[in-house]
């Protein structure tokens, strides 16, 4: 969502700048604006990360605003929907009485709403391939009409040019191997209008130089891209721009070889050939000459006012469009994005792997017996007190286990919880279960806020302390929910040093 989002908004931001510097640039710097929106809608790849991104503030704002407004109803489907967290370790959780006594109807609700997110997202996919389906389906059946009744007129420059009476306007057509399609009318006189030689010379030369542009192949990726993102009215409008500004560089280039003497015979020439406007014209890839209407008026006014443009608008121009590019372009499953969160793994990695080898040291170290005051054998384990992990407060001690355990479960590694809880209690081996288990789902977690709400000593260097956290969680179906949840934990103060040793029996969960 990100990705489409930051997709929209560079859209919006280059009509922006096409809107600003329309008239002051040549059209194949306009055309070549397109060329980026089209490269940020095919291509989800973050190449460059930056510290800001505009699509990335707007969505998480849009989803802090949707998690700070979770209503009672949703808390307790959150309940239903996360209750395996509790009862999969097989601890005794006992809710409050509005969740007891609320009936498996929240259950069906909310995988009714998570069967509608996955039948949008079919739907979707659907409508996609019946886009695809549709555009295939009428140009395999115009091209097949085309070849049935094309007879050759001649070719130039290994460029076939035929007449068919099946097209109504001149146009380029064909993908693999594209040639010129003239209407028959235009070159045998039979009740329409015919073109003389001249004329014909000038429809040639612009079809040849479409075809010099590519435009045949852009065609083709339009109508991708409209399959694909048929649900963005901005894609739809910025394709039909693209499509224009294509014609405007092609009217440019052919004046440019014709020469301004002939600049007036080759705008008469293009009102005299338009054809009309037609909306099922969208559903072909074909390169035609032009419709009439306004879109022919600023043709034949950009032809008409010949210009000088200079090359130091170009600066702005780059400084403009790099800075659009830079702000909407950081999101995505590419480069850079995988750099960072390699980056990030191999650092959370090599934190793990520095404390592996500081246990095994210790280990070995109290085996060879040169030291062993410098370290401390207990029933909670072996430890060294002076280690980062090992709190001198249980308050410490909380903080420590909600941070390492929301590790486990995002990177998939519980070795650390060893050094937060307990090896030996049980609560050890169900925290580990859950959190292996939540990453094989593709559920991961993000702290959102955690506090001790009530501390209270339940013997010598023992202490009760219920908690009260906000934990966003995400699913592998891309939704995500803030959970609201209270514990209490057992705190043990061994020998200085504080760990947790399991969950209260009698904890009042809310999930």
């Amino acid at each position: 969502m990100d990705w489409i989002l930051e997709s929209s908004l560079l859209v919006i931001m280059i009509f922006g700048i096409r809107k600003i510097f329309m008239g002051k640039i040549r059209y194949s710097a306009i055309c070549a604006l397109w060329l980026i929106v089209v490269l940020r809608f095919m291509i989800p790849v973050n190449l460059i990360p930056l510290p800001i991104n505009v699509g990335h503030i707007i969505s998480e704002t849009v989803k802090r605003i949707d998690n700070d407004r979770v209503s009672p109803k949703e808390e307790q489907d959150i309940a239903y929907r996360n209750y395996d967290r509790v009862s999969d370790i097989g601890l005794v959780s006992v809710f409050t009485d509005e969740l007891v006594e609320e009936d498996t109807s929240s259950i069906a609700e909310s995988r009714r709403n998570i069967d509608w997110n996955v039948l949008l997202k079919k739907c979707m996919v659907i409508i996609s391939i019946m886009f695809a389906v549709m555009f295939a389906a009428s140009n395999l059946c115009m091209l097949k009409r085309i070849k049935k009744e094309r007879k050759l007129y001649y070719s130039r420059r290994n460029m076939k040019i035929y007449t068919v009476s099946c097209v109504k306007n001149p146009c380029l057509y064909g993908l693999l191997r594209p040639a010129v399609y003239i209407p028959e009318e235009l070159v045998s006189y039979s009740g329409g209008i015919m073109a003389d030689s001249e004329e014909i010379e000038q429809i040639i030369l612009h079809e040849y130089v479409h075809y010099k542009h590519k435009d045949h192949i852009w065609a083709f990726v339009r109508m991708v891209l409209i399959s694909a993102h048929w649900f963005n009215p901005l894609l739809w409008f910025a394709m039909s721009c693209f499509k224009k500004d294509a014609e405007l560089y092609c009217d440019e280039t052919v004046v440019d070889i014709l020469g301004d003497e002939k600049r007036f015979g080759y705008g008469e020439m293009l009102v005299k050939f338009a054809g009309d406007a037609c909306r099922r014209d969208f559903r072909y890839s074909m390169v035609s000459m032009g419709k009439r209407g306004k879109e022919m008026e600023q043709r034949i006014r950009a032809i008409s006012d010949k210009k000088h443009y200079s090359g130091w608008i170009m600066i702005p121009l780059m400084l403009i469009v790099f800075a659009a590019v830079g702000a909407t372009c950081s999101t995505g499953a590419g480069f850079a994005a995988f750099a960072t969160d390699v980056s990030k793994h191999a650092d959370m990695n090599t934190r793990i792997n520095i404390e592996e080898e500081k246990n095994h040291g210790i280990q070995d170290y109290v085996k060879n017996d040169e030291d062993p005051d410098l370290f401390k054998e207990t029933d909670a384990g072996l430890y060294a007190p002076d280690s980062g992990l090992y709190a001198e407060t249980y308050e410490e001690a909380f903080k420590n286990y909600i941070e390492v355990f929301t590790e486990a479960v995002n990177i998939g590694n519980t070795d650390r919880l060893a050094q937060v809880i307990d090896p030996g209690s049980e609560m050890y081996r169900q925290q580990s279960r859950i959190a292996a288990n939540y990453y094989s789902r593709g559920i991961h977690e993000e702290i959102k806020s955690y506090e001790i709400t009530e501390a209270k000593s339940i013997g010598a260097d023992m202490v009760a302390i219920d908690s009260k956290e906000r934990i966003k969680v995400g699913y592998s179906d891309g939704s995500t929910k803030v959970v609201k949840q209270k514990y209490r934990y057992t705190c043990k103060n061994v020998e200085g040093r504080w760990i947790i040793t399991g969950m209260d029996e009698s904890a009042h969960v809310k999930r």
